[in-house]
């Protein structure tokens, strides 16, 4: 438990340090997390060693996708594409998660789909990296994590205190229904008063994305403990004490943002 909380304060502390250097320096440090989650998808999923064309094929279509946002003059446009491929692949993804069955041997068997690896976590950090471009970026950029982070500590809560229905078993042992209504409704009040505390209008409407954004991050959860299973590994790696790898830290935070940068697109733009 003193690691689990010792490496949560260390998290925190790159949280601030990111928010307070700024938009350039913040880009960056998605685009280290980026490839760092990357190269734990290939190596502790797959088991592809970094001096094979998988891996470096998958490293460098990550670095292609984050190209626009190192060029002062963005490509027209591509900031939309991008962010909507990013929900593409979120459908993808959940129709694995929904339809493939635990005991498939699909995607373990496909090594090929490692160099995919570059292409998923490329284009939903992108539309992470996207929110930076916004005139209150910071506000924005708060929010997301507040969601994202205020469900995952909610479930836990409300899951280990009240829970008693498992919520998916075959895909996570540990989740319960409660902790999933909990969690939504948990994260939904905090975002809801920080929303307040900005001054800005909480009405129904933020109220039912902040729920539906909970909600999103809980699935990219489920979808990353399903790729676990199916790899039969218990972390992504383990470079983070007490909380094992990066991609373990963030794998809602990936599903969750390109929802939450075509939200803002249409209705906060």
């Amino acid at each position: 438990m003193t690691t689990r909380i010792v490496s949560g304060l260390v998290l925190l502390f790159l949280l601030i340090i990111t928010l307070v250097l700024g938009p350039k320096f913040s880009t960056l440090i998605i685009t280290l997390i980026g490839i760092l989650t990357v190269d734990e998808i290939n190596l502790h999923f797959f088991r592809i060693t970094r001096k094979s064309w998988s891996y470096f094929l998958s490293i460098l279509t990550f670095l292609v996708i984050f190209i626009p946002l190192y060029i002062s003059n963005r490509f027209e446009n591509i900031d939309f594409y991008l962010v909507s491929f990013g929900v593409l692949v979120n459908l993808m993804l959940v129709f694995y998660l929904f339809f493939i069955p635990a005991e498939s041997k699909f995607p373990k068997n496909l090594t090929f789909l490692a160099t995919a690896a570059g292409l998923v976590i490329g284009v939903q950090l992108y539309s992470l990296a996207t929110i930076i471009s916004k005139e209150n970026w910071k506000l924005w950029m708060i929010l997301i994590l507040l969601l994202n982070y205020g469900m995952d500590t909610c479930a836990w809560f409300f899951g280990k205190n009240f829970g008693k229905h498992k919520l998916w078993p075959k895909v996570s042992p540990n989740k319960t229904v409660e902790g999933l209504i909990g969690g939504a409704i948990g994260a939904t009040f905090i975002a809801g008063f920080y929303w307040y505390m900005m001054d800005q209008v909480v009405g129904i409407f933020p109220i039912f994305c902040f729920a539906f954004w909970a909600f999103c991050s809980q699935v990219g959860d489920l979808i990353e403990s399903k790729l676990k299973r199916h790899f039969g590994i218990k972390d992504s790696s383990g470079l983070i004490p007490g909380h094992g790898g990066i991609y373990d830290r963030i794998d809602s935070l990936l599903f969750l943002a390109p929802v939450f940068a075509s939200t803002l697109r249409f209705f906060y733009n």
